[in-house]
């Protein structure tokens, strides 16, 4: 996947749509600016390791995405995004940087040959969670490598139900972080299901070997409605009846 993806160290050359790169060009001095000011980190900026798993998990079950409402929290330079788009998803991207946004459409559009709508959002942020809220039910959530900190746990476990369509799915990748062992353990507590696939081997751009663990999690069937005892099928009978007499 790594001869497709541009970031702001090394952006790839090639016949691509000139607007499209003069953004990505753009937000790569903005990433370098922030780093040389210390501002902040643009972690974003890297292909590690676990969006490049889930990318991996969806191109190989696009039925997965096809044709899905699907929304990824922390889209980063866009692979997970490429390959949803690939497998068909009508694919919602959202980052809380405006750079990230660019790049993911960048290299989307570089590698599907469409782009995703973009949401510029905090998902642990009280607005951010009334956006993506606006925008549901989905049939699928994405997200690789967002928890970092207890702090992440709670807005997350909360967020996830109320997004996620009563069929729907929530696909997480992470690489071995306890607060990610935390948040699967809490859910299947609740309820939840969850197929576990893990990814071993070197990965590009650097080729460190990493393991990470791609977590399909659904939730758990609603309950049934209790079936209608001798009593309140009289009652309705009854009730009928009385409505039939009137008329």
């Amino acid at each position: 996947m790594s001869h497709w993806i541009a970031s702001p160290r090394c952006l790839v050359r090639g016949r691509w749509n000139k607007l499209a790169r003069s953004a990505a060009t753009h937000a790569a001095d903005q990433a370098r600016a922030a780093i040389a000011s210390g501002e902040r980190m643009p972690y974003w900026a890297l292909a590690w390791p676990s969006g490049q798993a889930l990318a991996a998990a969806l191109l190989a079950s696009p039925e997965a995405a096809r044709g899905r409402r699907t929304l990824e929290l922390g889209c980063g330079l866009g692979v997970t995004v490429a390959a949803a788009l690939d497998a068909g998803a009508a694919l919602w991207a959202a980052d809380c940087f405006p750079e990230a946004l660019l790049f993911c459409g960048y290299n989307s559009l570089r590698a599907s040959g469409r782009m995703p709508h973009s949401l510029l959002l905090d998902w642990r942020s009280p607005a951010g969670r009334d956006t993506c809220q606006a925008l549901a039910p989905f049939d699928l959530l994405l997200a690789a490598d967002v928890l970092y900190e207890r702090d992440d746990l709670d807005p997350l476990l909360s967020l996830v139900p109320q997004l996620l369509s009563p069929t729907g799915a929530f696909w997480l990748a992470e690489p071995g972080r306890s607060v990610a062992r935390t948040f699967v353990a809490t859910l299947q507590e609740r309820g939840w299901h969850d197929v576990e696939t893990i990814y071993e081997r070197s990965w590009p751009p650097f080729g460190d070997t990493a393991r990470v663990a791609v977590h399909r999690l659904t939730p758990p069937a609603p309950p049934l409605a209790p079936p209608a005892t001798a009593a309140t099928s009289g009652a309705s009978r009854a009730a009928e009846r009385t409505a039939s007499a009137k008329a």
